[in-house]
């Protein structure tokens, strides 16, 4: 299915399970993710342009989170976030040469380049932590990754596709079932808190294996 495709049968799911709710902002213009990509100075994936059609990112307002611990990025959010990490690794870059190379911008997606590149569009997270786009060439050009405030790239994916990421959320809610956001993890589990959706780490929020959670 498209990313809209994907985008509709999840939140057909979310209006089966009262419990979970999610909320995101109106959707932008078509005008405003261009302009959003021109600012970005990266190509855009069809995928990643289609994903901002459908939601204007959360607010302090929304409820629940799509991601595990992660904000919903708007345009305004998305280009905020990218900006300033690719200002950080500019100045990691300038600071320590030997250890930190832009030279990962020329290899394919889905490849560690140890900084932030103009090429990663962040979809989401808090504190730190990221879900970025990866549009550099290659098979896995519109993969999502995931960016550690201490790991910062690691090679491989969490999802092929922005459709595979919201269909993996789709699936673990209709089942009850891990969200796997990187390889290795233990995975995430869909529940609520105070009537929200929110991801339980380590196991089903009853088990013994799951780690408590105060907050979403």
């Amino acid at each position: 299915m498209s990313v809209t495709e994907e985008w509709s049968a999840l939140l057909e799911v979310l209006e089966h399970a009262p419990s979970m709710s999610l909320s995101f902002r109106p959707a932008p213009a078509k005008s405003e993710v261009e302009r959003a990509e021109s600012l970005t100075a990266a190509v855009w994936p069809d995928q990643l342009r289609e994903f901002h059609t459908c939601h204007g990112g959360q607010s302090a307002d929304d409820f629940g989170v799509l991601l595990p611990m992660s904000e919903l990025f708007g345009l305004e959010r998305m280009l905020e976030e990218h900006r300033m990490m690719v200002e950080i690794s500019q100045q990691w870059i300038e600071h320590d040469p030997e250890s930190y190379s832009p030279n990962g911008a020329a290899d394919l997606a889905g490849t560690e380049a140890g900084v932030f590149l103009s090429a990663y569009i962040p979809v989401g997270g808090a504190d730190g932590w990221l879900f970025f786009c990866d549009t550099r060439p290659g098979p896995n050009n519109g993969c999502i990754r995931w960016w550690g405030k201490y790991e910062a790239d690691p090679a491989g994916l969490s999802w092929p596709s922005i459709a595979d990421m919201i269909r993996a959320v789709r699936v673990s809610i209709a089942g009850d079932s891990a969200l796997i956001e990187f390889p290795g993890s233990a995975g995430w589990w869909p529940t609520n808190f105070d009537g929200n959706l929110t991801w339980n780490p380590g196991g089903p929020p009853d088990s013994e294996e799951a780690i408590p959670t105060d907050s979403p």
